[in-house]
């Protein structure tokens, strides 16, 4: 291999979520197992820069609302400050996690010399994805196989149809989780030893299913289960007060002493430890990483059969799928874990065996840089 090969993972967003978290995993094993090639592409002055900066990684920092400017020039000179940054090598890989960003980015790849990696992490419509497909990168890498026939069918249509789209299920450092006791993981965070604590870490936003979580409880308390639920995530659309509704239906419910607003957290490995059962009722996702997570942690799993979450979680054998909307279905299934301690032993163990051996962060990087080199010997 050119050993002046470098390798760009580019984030999309300002904050670390999922996508970017996969892209620190790959940029930490390149360095790791090839030296000094690789760099993080990154919007400026937010989260993913800070935490950056004390990893102490290499990166280049962009300004992301220029780069998505409606405004063509602004776009364009964005573009070529990308370009002047990241073509001082022979050869490389730029790989982009996000459809969007991949299409404002269009002219840097054209002018490039370096191969094009678009992860798609979430899941796009095909209106979506036909616009930011006009340019085919050289590979498409997608989280989970539900995405493959609408990543196939806007490639069908697309101008030059030589991309090749591979399936890489996301991944995740099981070393990070599963290190405490519940019991003491629970007691470091103040909730009472004995009291079920139940989670749900997601972005506040309606399609999340933070309401379901919290009706979940109020049916549990009316039906003499004592439960604690902990709303973990900080709310990022403008405007839209989705947190004070949040607050005023548990207060409506009379659930507010049992439901805490616990805002963005960075120990969510220490969170999961502590954690009974994971929640996400939502109705949009890709392959969410804190349902590995969670797994991993051995905290029982209950989620929306949205998206690729049924790829990861088999119904009563990994975990449990119930409907978003349908609190009653929680409540009935935490009800019936609660009174049957056996059975929550069986699922959690069968999930933290299936994430080890079919979501390792190693072999994960290992088969992304064997993309890699499939594309650089295409040369």
């Amino acid at each position: 291999m050119n050993k002046k090969t470098s390798y760009y993972q580019m984030l999309v967003s300002p904050h670390v979520g999922g996508g970017a978290k996969l892209a620190i995993e790959i940029h930490k094993y390149i360095i790791t197992t090839r030296g000094p090639r690789s760099r993080l592409l990154l919007p400026k002055g937010a989260e993913a820069e800070q935490s950056a900066i004390d990893q102490n990684f290499a990166f280049i920092g962009y300004d992301l609302e220029h780069l998505v400017s409606q405004n063509r020039f602004i776009s364009y000179m964005e573009n070529l400050y990308l370009y002047v940054r990241t073509t001082n090598h022979n050869c490389g890989i730029i790989h982009i996690h996000s459809p969007f960003v991949y299409g404002a980015a269009r002219p840097l790849f054209i002018a490039s010399k370096l191969k094009t990696v678009l992860h798609i992490h979430l899941d796009f419509t095909y209106e979506q994805l036909k616009w930011a497909l006009k340019l085919p990168p050289d590979l498409i890498l997608i989280c989970a196989d539900f995405m493959r026939s609408t990543v196939e069918r806007t490639m069908s249509e697309a101008k030059f149809k030589n991309s090749k789209i591979q399936v890489i299920l996301n991944a995740v450092d099981t070393k990070c989780f599963f290190s405490l006791d519940r019991a003491v993981a629970k007691a470091q965070l103040g909730v009472k030893v004995d009291l079920p604590l139940l989670m749900v870490i997601a972005n506040l936003a309606p399609h999340k299913g933070q309401e379901t979580a919290i009706r979940t409880v109020a049916l549990l308390k009316a039906n003499g289960f004592q439960v604690k639920l902990w709303i973990v995530g900080e709310e990022r659309a403008p405007g839209q007060n989705y947190l004070d509704k949040l607050k005023s239906l548990s207060m409506d419910l009379r659930v507010a002493d049992l439901v805490d607003f616990v805002g963005f957290r960075k120990d969510i490995p220490q969170l999961l430890q502590a954690t009974d059962f994971l929640l996400l009722p939502s109705t949009n996702e890709g392959l969410p990483l804190v349902i590995l997570e969670a797994q991993a942690s051995k905290s029982l799993v209950l989620a929306a059969p949205t998206a690729g979450v049924p790829e990861v979680i088999k119904d009563g054998l990994t975990g449990y799928l119930i409907a978003a909307d349908n609190y009653q279905g929680y409540a009935e299934r935490i009800a019936f874990l609660l009174t049957n301690p056996i059975q929550i032993s069986r699922v959690v163990e069968a999930a933290y065996q299936h994430v080890c051996e079919n979501h390792n962060m190693k072999q994960y990087c290992e088969t992304v840089l064997q993309e890699y080199d499939e594309l650089l010997s295409n040369r």
